[in-house]
């Protein structure tokens, strides 16, 4: 069923910003007011991203300089370091980074990825007694760690250090650790706050190669762009300010990436390696390597990312393939059992909680994202354990759900996350009185007008305003992510005048409008059910992008519709 969208156009410039910049098309000029550049090196660093003036100064980020100094005795004192990771693609990606910078710096050690069903997020005390066992003197977190409070105290009492490098939001009380790399401390002067993991630990090689201690040529960092930009597309971080130019310069060659697990990734993908976007990551490679933690274990997708034999390469892409599609199934199942269990939401319902002991954790983050677009509210996916239930959360922007869920700490085992997306595990006995506070928190926090499906739209534009100079304009705005999105467009009083339901079980619409001599054609995913209602010959306003289809060596631009309603009296 599709739900019914209220439709909420972003204010309009004002003339004393648009007299600011005349030389720039209105259009334009709306859309990156809309993201927040409101000044000329904003704008600049925006449209021409630049990768020498584009990076700040690793320094910058506090405990950088203590960091580095203790890599550097590591690796002097040939001391072995634990490089303990996440399991999901950003984590994932970071620890490859660190791993073969370490290697190229002489230093032993091995990389921990834990199991996600078997040992949750973050560090744990069982995988620290075991990296004890290995002689391991130094345990780096990537990803994790900022919560782990406990944890790094044990580490310590067992004769270890402890260095965090995470990005997730920072509690009131952090662990006593070596050290912490994570831009989001109260305290941190770094000026972008928005890096993935993937992008502290790049970071962290670019101080190591400016570091007169160490010997890495002075481009050596670059080598994992390509790795920054998968970790970073894929943990849904912001695409403007550092981040847009670490994504801009890693596609360009990601595409060209001599490694053989990313070559045949892109093959089993079926996608064109020379046209790789941050919708290719989002949306298909990067499921494939998270299917790796979600279904089995993450290690698999670190094998892919590191392995330097091509039939290896080739049978773990196949298999990544293979666990995403029955993910897929899985999720689909899931889905459909958790919708007829909720029933009809009313006003009062500010937020969903579910749990189920068939429900896999690995899983439980995907359902929770796909129930909270649905029902336009926050929603917390568990799966019931003996003793423990594991959770993730999502959430819209205007409820913060790892506050929330850290209001709970004294009845909670571990928790960690960050605005929209988080995750938990209380002990069963808990878990009710955890579900209440949760309640009330929403109930207090979240208004009924706070529930709806809202669809922002950048501006209306005239429908003659749409064609190829329109296009190449927001070319610029490439590529595209979070808070930079393709640009949402209302056009109105469009006609019909052809539609039809394509896809399997008809599941979109495809459609040529018109307007006066302009003629589109027209693709609505999801929107099949549309055709039921619509005729050639009505009027419609639509809410879309702009985009291009290329079919046997023809282009035309294409309409992406995100949204469509009949004019009343058509």
């Amino acid at each position: 069923m599709i739900v019914e969208k209220i439709w909420e156009i972003k204010p309009e410039v004002s003339s004393e910003f648009r007299n600011q910049f005349p030389e720039i098309n209105p259009v334009i000029l709306q859309l990156l007011y809309n993201r927040g550049l409101t000044d000329q090196k904003l704008i600049d660093e925006f449209l021409n991203p630049d990768y020498g003036q584009g990076l700040h100064d690793p320094s910058l980020l506090k405990d950088m300089a203590s960091t580095v100094g203790r890599v550097v005795r590591a690796a002097d004192k040939k001391e072995k370091i634990a490089i303990f990771g996440d399991y999901d693609v950003d984590g994932i990606t970071a620890s490859v980074i660190l791993a073969e910078t370490f290697k190229k710096l002489g230093i032993s050690g091995l990389v921990y990825i834990p199991d996600r069903k078997k040992e949750g997020y973050g560090l744990n005390k069982k995988a620290i007694k075991w990296l004890q066992a290995k002689h391991i003197n130094l345990i780096i977190t990537v990803d994790c760690g900022i919560s782990n409070i406990d944890e790094v105290n044990y580490a310590k009492e067992l004769g270890m250090e402890v260095i965090i490098t995470d990005h997730h939001h920072c509690p009131d009380v952090l662990p006593q650790a070596f050290s912490i790399i994570n831009p989001r401390q109260k305290d941190d002067e770094y000026p972008f706050k928005e890096l993935t993991a993937a992008g502290i630990v790049f970071k962290l090689v670019q101080a190591l190669e400016i570091s007169s201690d160490t010997e890495l040529e002075p481009t050596f960092e670059k080598k994992f762009l390509d790795l920054v930009a998968f970790g970073t597309i894929a943990d849904v971080a912001k695409i403007l300010g550092e981040n847009r130019t670490l994504v801009r310069y890693g596609l360009e060659i990601l595409g060209k990436s001599d490694r053989l697990g990313i070559q045949k990734l892109v093959q089993v993908s079926r996608i064109n390696p020379e046209n790789l976007t941050t919708y290719s990551i989002g949306y298909q490679l990067g499921p494939r390597l998270n299917a790796a933690g979600r279904m089995d274990h993450a290690n698999q997708a670190y094998y892919l990312l590191t392995t330097k034999l091509e039939s290896e390469a080739e049978s773990l892409a196949k298999k990544l393939d293979a666990m995403n599609r029955q993910r897929q199934v899985q999720v689909e199942k899931i889905i459909k059992q958790a919708k007829e269990r909720i029933g009809e939401i009313d006003e009062n319902e500010k937020i969903i909680i579910e749990k189920d002991k068939f429900w896999s954790i690995g899983i439980c983050g995907l359902l929770a994202g796909k129930l909270k677009d649905e029902f336009a509210r926050p929603v917390i996916v568990s799966e019931e354990g003996e003793k423990e239930i594991r959770g993730s959360a999502r959430s819209t922007p205007l409820f913060n759900i790892i506050e929330a869920i850290e209001k709970c700490q004294d009845i909670l085992v571990d928790c960690g996350g960050h605005s929209q997306a988080a995750g938990f595990v209380v002990k069963k006995e808990n878990y009710e009185e955890f579900k209440e506070r949760l309640e009330k928190i929403a109930d207090e926090k979240l208004k009924p007008e706070n529930l709806k499906d809202i669809l922002e739209i950048d501006m209306e534009i005239s429908p003659e305003n749409v064609g190829w100079d329109l296009f190449s304009e927001l070319e610029k705005f490439k590529p595209f992510g979070e808070s930079n999105p393709h640009s949402r467009f209302l056009l109105k009083n469009l006609e019909i005048i052809e539609t039809r339901p394509v896809g399997n079980n008809n599941k979109h619409l495809k459609m040529r409008l018109k307007s006066q001599e302009k003629h589109w054609s027209a693709i609505g995913f999801d929107l099949g059910e549309l055709s039921q209602t619509l005729r050639i010959g009505d009027r419609i306003d639509v809410v879309c992008t702009i985009d291009v289809d290329e079919w046997n060596g023809a282009r035309e631009l294409q309409l992406n519709l995100l949204d469509v309603k009949k004019i009343a009296n058509c």
